[in-house]
């Protein structure tokens, strides 16, 4: 499990919080924990063990496209 911060813009209260996390499901296939914070929110992932490689990548990817505009 590993918890990160994400940059100022993003998930800044409950419904944006609440907007990324719908968006990377719907854009990513990814379940992800998204949780405001005033300053940019934070994201936790959490990997099992019937979790693929190609599956974190795509995320990884998912997520470093966001400041790029969604």
């Amino acid at each position: 499990m590993r918890s990160l911060r994400l940059p100022e813009r993003f998930a800044g209260t409950r419904p944006e919080a609440d907007a990324l996390r719908e968006e990377l499901m719907a854009r990513l296939g990814c379940r992800v924990l998204v949780r405001p914070w005033e300053d940019g929110g934070g994201i936790r992932i959490c990997g099992q063990i019937y979790n693929r490689p190609a599956e974190d990548e795509r995320l990884s990817r998912g997520l470093r496209s966001l400041p790029d505009g969604r």
